[in-house]
């Protein structure tokens, strides 16, 4: 098992910064976030989501398309435009866009969710937000981008490392 260890967000974008040096580099995240619920009623507006997944810094989405078409017999000319928010920062897997930073993660896998009430701090069953979560469409390479401000733990090279506020 991991030792814990505890940095601070500075720290986050160094070590993500330098992990490029090492390539692709298999992450584990918890992240905290805005639920993103539409429509919903005032009870509730202020739903968080507690999120882990699994996932690669560092890849390329481009090669990652490319690979499935030859698997599948079609010609690996996919090309990815450019990001349609924010500006990579040459040489690593950040993003920065309105003065935040953001990590870009190919996720293999979404281990856990959670939701709660961020002003009750009570845990909310899934059933009594599913009609208010937006609809997501299956991908055969998924893409995220954290913003670095939430994210909480991260595994890396086989360190466990709680991100401090």
């Amino acid at each position: 098992m991991a030792k814990k260890e505890v940095i601070k967000r500075a720290d986050l974008v160094t070590l993500l910064k330098d992990s490029k040096k090492r390539g692709a580099r298999f992450i584990t995240i918890v992240t905290d976030t805005d639920a993103r619920l539409v429509k919903t009623p005032a009870h509730l507006k202020e739903i968080r989501k507690i999120s882990k997944i699994n996932g690669i810094i560092n890849s390329s989405y481009e090669k990652s398309i490319n690979r499935i078409l030859e698997k599948i017999g079609e010609k690996p000319n996919f090309e990815a435009e450019p990001l349609p928010w924010g500006t990579r920062i040459d040489n690593t897997c950040l993003i920065q866009y309105n003065g935040k930073l953001y990590v870009q993660v190919n996720v293999q896998k979404d281990l856990d969710c959670a939701y709660y009430d961020d002003r009750t701090k009570k845990k909310i069953k899934l059933a009594e937000i599913v009609e208010y979560m937006q609809k997501k469409r299956p991908q055969a390479v998924k893409v995220r981008t954290y913003m670095l401000d939430n994210i909480n733990y991260i595994k890396i090279d086989g360190r466990l490392i709680k991100i401090e506020k």
